[in-house]
């Protein structure tokens, strides 16, 4: 298999070693540890697209009071397309 279409929030979870292409689609917000959760388990992916209206109920990021990010930064190792054009604007900062 070499993708993976529509995971959503109650995803349960696997290794996926051999996808390369993932979309995510839910009614539901997507928050940041989902993200980080994805990012563990498609260690391969390519592509990702992100079809979800709803904004994030926490914000990406809180700034502490030096000014620091207090959430941990996602690395997508092979990531080299993504799609937010179906996405709320603030999933774009997730992934700035």
């Amino acid at each position: 298999m070499k993708y993976y279409n529509n995971i959503s929030n109650n995803f349960p979870g696997e290794l996926f070693k051999y996808i390369y292409k993932v979309s995510l689609f839910d009614e539901r917000r997507f928050e940041h540890e989902f993200f980080l959760q994805i990012a563990q388990l498609f260690l391969f992916m390519k592509e990702l697209t992100v079809n979800n209206n709803k904004p994030p109920k926490n914000k990406l990021y809180k700034k502490s009071k030096n000014n620091t990010q207090d959430l941990s930064t996602i690395k997508y190792l092979h990531l080299t397309k993504l799609n937010l054009y179906e996405a709320h604007d603030n999933y774009v900062e997730e992934f700035l």
